[in-house]
């Protein structure tokens, strides 16, 4: 198949899988489980999670020319559990792991870059004209956030236990942060903290470029380390959400370590099918209770060589941007539907998540980045 036909395809499902994920309630999930597509054999992911996948996914739609900020923001509004108002303190104005359709939390596990990057979305929805109810809409849900944020940020560090984007990782030592969720929230909270006009939220937004800056980047390594701050043990592992530094969450690194961070992704996490979430993953999106695939390699995931793409051409490779592009494009199928993961070499062959919203997603940036849309 041609390229342009290929990106055509893509968009085409891009399209029909988000609107296959917009429920009528205004829930946006990140996989349409409930579709005839969907393999029946892959866990599902017929759940919201509110800040990533919903963030990233409204606004990849805003660059194909549709808005469904409204009925996705009022949604978390109206019912996600502990948002809007909780009977505990700390909880309230914060997204956590995920949700149920109805807006009753899944699973209770605190991921800081949620709440960070629903701010940046709805950053970037209110660049554009809105309607009076939109405006109050948006305003409602984005200062609910970032008051959440700074209710429960301590100078250096989060108060509550947090969870890495991957909700596998819980740092270990006392104060220590997440470097890529700190990026997030930091971008977040220094766009709330200008639009509202809130020195604070600004104050703590330099808070956390400050631990980043401080920790996560060192003479000593050459790549940004995926923690920072605190007292846990010096984690050196590469991962390939730190591409998220480069774009969106841009908090002022110098770009020689960027560039050095995304050579080490290259290095790392780059196989024949893409990017790696990090050395040695073991998560394959296999059914609660499948134990056929346990211990099995990972994919890669399509997802992430789109934001290695971005990033290299942010740091004005577009050479190695163009290759990686490619590099996931020409594995998707010729439906246009992305997969969480691209596998290959198995023992036992698997399907997995297919589509994954996100992957949609950041096919989308990346082909704007790259001007093919």
């Amino acid at each position: 198949m041609r390229r342009k036909e290929k990106i055509r395809k893509v968009v085409k499902a891009t399209r029909m899988v988000f609107r296959d994920c917009l429920l009528m309630n205004g829930c946006l999930v990140a996989a349409p489980a409930q579709v005839s597509y969907y393999p029946k054999n892959a866990k599902s992911y017929m759940y919201s999670w509110p800040g990533r996948d919903l963030g990233f996914s409204l606004v990849a739609m805003l660059l194909l020319g549709e808005d469904h900020f409204e009925p996705a923001l009022t949604w978390i509004w109206d019912r996600s559990e502990d948002f809007q108002k909780s009977n505990i303190d700390w909880m309230e104005g914060l997204l956590f792991r995920s949700y149920h359709v109805n807006g009753k939390m899944r699973e209770h596990n605190f991921q800081p870059d949620q709440t960070g990057t629903l701010l940046w979305a709805i950053g970037e929805r209110m660049k554009a004209s809105s309607s009076e109810k939109q405006r109050e809409l948006f305003e409602c849900v984005a200062r609910k956030a970032a008051w959440g944020l700074h209710k429960i940020w301590d100078g250096d560090h989060f108060n509550p236990e947090i969870e890495d984007l991957w909700e596998e990782r819980i740092p270990p030592g006392h104060k220590t942060n997440l470097t890529y969720s700190l990026a997030a929230c930091c971008v977040g909270m220094r766009w709330a903290g200008e639009h509202f006009g809130d020195d604070e939220w600004k104050k703590i937004a330099d808070q956390m470029r400050s631990q980043i800056l401080e920790s996560a980047c060192s003479e000593e390594h050459p790549y940004i380390l995926r923690q920072c701050g605190g007292d846990s043990p010096l984690d050196t592992t590469v991962d390939a959400s730190l591409a998220g530094l480069v774009w969106p969450f841009d908090c002022g690194i110098e770009r020689a370590l960027l560039a050095q961070t995304t050579d080490a992704i290259v290095k790392n996490l780059v196989s024949s099918h893409g990017v790696h979430r990090y050395p040695d993953d073991k998560y394959k999106g296999a059914p609660e209770g499948d134990h056929e695939h346990i211990n099995d390699q990972a994919g890669a995931w399509p997802l992430l060589t789109y934001w290695l793409a971005i990033a290299y051409r942010r740091l004005g490779k577009k050479k190695e941007a163009e290759k990686h592009f490619w590099l996931a494009t020409d594995l998707v199928e010729d439906d246009g539907l992305i997969s969480e993961q691209f596998f290959c070499c198995e023992r036992v062959p698997w399907v997995g998540v297919k589509p994954l919203l996100w992957s949609h997603a950041m096919f989308v940036f990346a082909a704007r980045e790259l001007g093919f849309l």
